[in-house]
């Protein structure tokens, strides 16, 4: 999961990349971010070439709060994925890992045109 800041997180939602990029909103002291981490890594390792990877850490860098406030985070992990400059799916808080493979199989369903993309 590459680490980006509020920029180049501005640059990744408004592309209009052929996948999907998923983005993980969290902080260093987060104690649900770190639980997430092992099961992040793992939906990585399943949908790498489905989706793109990334994480803002709100304190990494000033101007990451810009981020958190325009996406209205109040509470980390909150993950995103965007598509064609929109977001399609937001989870909040902490899932086990079937759980997110269930909410990602059921976004690329819906996703309609995207059907290949489906995890078999």
């Amino acid at each position: 999961m590459k680490e980006i800041d509020n920029d180049e997180l501005e640059r990744i939602v408004s592309s209009n990349s052929e996948r999907p990029a998923l983005v993980e909103f969290m902080t260093d002291k987060c104690v649900w971010c770190a639980r997430l981490k092992p099961i992040l890594e793992d939906i990585e390792k399943l949908y790498a070439d489905k989706l793109d990877f990334y994480n803002i850490n709100l304190y990494a860098k000033d101007s990451n709060k810009y981020a958190f406030i325009k996406y209205k985070i109040s509470v980390t992990p909150t993950i995103k994925i965007f598509y064609n400059s929109k977001e399609i799916l937001s989870i909040t808080g902490y899932l086990e890992l079937n759980d997110f493979k269930l909410e990602l199989e059921h976004m690329f369903k819906r996703l309609g045109s995207m059907t290949h993309l489906i995890i078999s």
